[in-house]
């Protein structure tokens, strides 16, 4: 409320706050330029028949376009149709170019303050809101019709700047409005059964295979060498899963996400060939020293 009623900032019009223009409604923001970044947000919205291109991963639902009414001054800044397709409009530089990541804004704050104030107190701060986007006052009927318009006015104001999943979330709405079930909530992961099989099967198939090694590196090595040669595998273990991810991120960053199954396949085919390897060598010593004793 303080920054609210005696700070320098000041709700804004879209067009400033989304096009690079001196405002005074962001209190932060990281900049995103391009010789310090490769966070390119911008080219998740515009389809390719955008100007400036874009993936067109993240499209707009019917739902989300209507809430929009025709005096919303923040519709043209938030939803563009390309070629028949609603997209978010936030983020207009697609594939040429970076746009800023706006952390916090003074909008923000207002829906906070008219949130935690409740419907008698907060209803003022948030037809503030609503006046300068455009919009009329309106005046819920009971506490849950005021936290829903709230939230409309969340997904209204702050489309596309990764708040409205969390609103589901901690309002307890995600698996009535979202379709999903209770342990996404946790793990927000799309589908249901392929989600639970991929967990017990990438369960199931790594959670021996350290124990296993660790067992066999006498067989394998001779146990006078065991105590050393497991110091090697827990230090080659622990800088696997310090480069193996990062080492993943930069290629995906350069190509797609898609690869990642492609990916853990070449480190798997690369595991069994150097086991089988392995084998192959200790049976091929173990027969040699055989030979010898038997001479």
């Amino acid at each position: 409320e303080d920054l609210i009623t005696s700070g320098p900032y000041k709700l804004d019009s879209f067009d400033k706050i989304f096009r690079k223009k001196a405002n005074t409604e962001i209190i932060f923001a990281f900049e995103n330029i391009s010789e310090e970044s490769s966070i390119n947000i911008s080219d998740l919205f515009y389809t390719y028949g955008h100007p400036n291109k874009g993936q067109g991963v993240y499209r707009l639902p019917a739902s989300t376009v209507e809430l929009f009414g025709a005096n919303d001054t923040r519709k043209e800044m938030s939803v563009i149709n390309i070629a028949g397709t609603d997209c978010l409009n936030k983020y207009p530089s697609g594939q040429t170019g970076k746009d800023p990541v706006i952390v916090s804004r003074i909008a923000e704050l207002y829906l906070i303050s008219a949130e935690a104030q409740g419907r008698a107190k907060g209803v003022g701060r948030l037809n503030e809101l609503r006046r300068e986007r455009g919009l009329d006052d309106i005046y819920p009927a009971s506490d849950a019709a005021y936290v829903d318009a709230v939230l409309d006015e969340r997904r209204r104001e702050l489309l596309g700047e990764n708040f409205i999943y969390h609103d589901m979330v901690r309002t307890g709405r995600a698996v009535e409005r979202l379709g999903i079930q209770k342990f996404q909530l946790l793990l927000p992961i799309p589908g249901i059964g392929n989600t639970v099989a991929g967990f017990v099967l990438v369960g199931l198939g790594c959670a021996p295979i350290y124990p296993c090694v660790i067992h066999s590196t006498p067989t394998y090595f001779g146990a006078d060498r065991s105590q050393a040669i497991v110091g090697v595998q827990m230090a080659c273990a622990y800088i696997g899963t310090m480069l193996v991810p990062p080492l993943f991120g930069v290629i995906a960053q350069a190509t797609t996400l898609a690869l990642l199954p492609w990916f853990l396949l070449l480190f798997s085919a690369a595991l069994i060939v150097m086991h089988e390897w392995l084998r192959a060598k200790t049976h091929a010593k173990s027969g040699s020293v055989t030979d010898s004793a038997a001479r």
